[in-house]
């Protein structure tokens, strides 16, 4: 018996101090953790992406609407947020088609063309896709953008908002990361 707890007191004495296997377990932490890494930089990485195209999406859709204007009927309707939809979705027909879904939000401020500075008259919203889009802030804010384009006229303000969200990456931390770098952008352009 006296033999017995020798040997085990030996044991638990030779765990903690022996050298033998400690670069392996060392080794084997540092490798699940630079994997975890890894990981997560493919994570953040692929968001950015994300938002970067979201910034090309959304700057070509808003210039396509601003030259719109240059047709007979200036005004945006649903019929055209849906061409827009459209075009957006044959943009990003890649990310589509890795399962992403995509959100698109136009918003047009029009003035009242009297006074000395612009008054907000009239604000229309259009909204399409399959998520909804979060304006971070209201375009109202944006009114003091307009200019005056003729005697008495004040430009219209249009804004672009498109937003995606992929499919899950690596790391089921992926919602958090969408939250701190969310795939969506908005672009502001002044109608001519």
């Amino acid at each position: 018996m006296n033999i017995m707890k020798k040997k085990n007191q030996n044991l638990k004495n030779n765990f903690l101090t022996a050298q033998k296997a400690s670069v392996s377990i060392e080794a084997s932490i540092i490798f699940g953790l630079l994997v975890i890494l890894i990981a997560l930089v493919g994570d953040v990485g692929g968001l950015l992406i994300n938002r970067s195209k979201m910034d090309r999406l959304s700057y070509s859709l808003a210039s396509i609407l601003r030259e719109r204007s240059l047709y007979p009927s200036p005004e945006i309707s649903s019929d055209d947020v849906n061409q827009l939809e459209k075009i957006a979705k044959n943009l990003q027909k890649d990310a589509i088609a890795r399962g992403a879904k995509l959100g698109l939000s136009v918003q047009v401020l029009h003035f009242d063309n009297t006074g000395s500075s612009p008054r907000v008259s009239k604000e229309s919203n259009f909204d399409v896709g399959d998520i909804p889009c979060a304006n971070p802030t209201p375009l109202a804010d944006y009114a003091n953008l307009s200019v005056r384009v003729g005697q008495s006229e004040y430009a219209k303000i249009l804004r672009v908002n498109a937003c995606m969200k992929a499919p899950n990456g690596f790391l089921s931390t992926k919602s958090l990361i969408e939250q701190a770098l969310p795939a969506q952008s908005f672009s502001i352009v002044l109608v001519r």
